[in-house]
């Protein structure tokens, strides 16, 4: 016969077990989003701080970033059945060298087509 402590232990740990699995999305949702933004800025910081030594820096800085976030994703996918943790700091990194293009490559297609629409009239 089950008594009222059973059925609580059993209710508790029912809510823990969905907080832990609802809790690896809301974790992995962060994760992106700090990394997004990280990634955003350190593009941004590192192509405006390096266009007047090296006109021609925006489009290296997008190559590199995506060159680098590779070694940092493929093991991520490796990892991601065994080593949930290992899986969101591979992640967490990889994040920030595929979001470092987002700043470049706005500036990129938009002062170019400012430049040429100035240049049409």
């Amino acid at each position: 016969m089950m008594t009222v402590n059973s059925l609580t232990d059993a209710r508790a740990r029912h809510v823990l077990q969905a907080f832990f699995v609802y809790s690896v999305a809301f974790f992995f949702g962060l994760l992106v989003s700090v990394g997004g933004l990280i990634g955003l800025t350190t593009g941004s910081a590192l192509s405006y701080k390096l266009r007047d030594r090296i006109p021609w820096v925006d489009p290296v800085i997008c190559g590199c970033g995506l060159l680098i976030s590779t070694p940092f994703i493929f093991p991520a996918i490796g990892f991601a059945k065994n080593g949930i943790i290992v899986c969101f700091i591979l992640t967490f990194f990889a994040q920030i060298f595929v979001n470092m293009n987002w700043a470049v490559i706005v500036d990129i297609s938009l002062v170019r087509r400012c430049r040429l629409t100035i240049a049409a009239r």
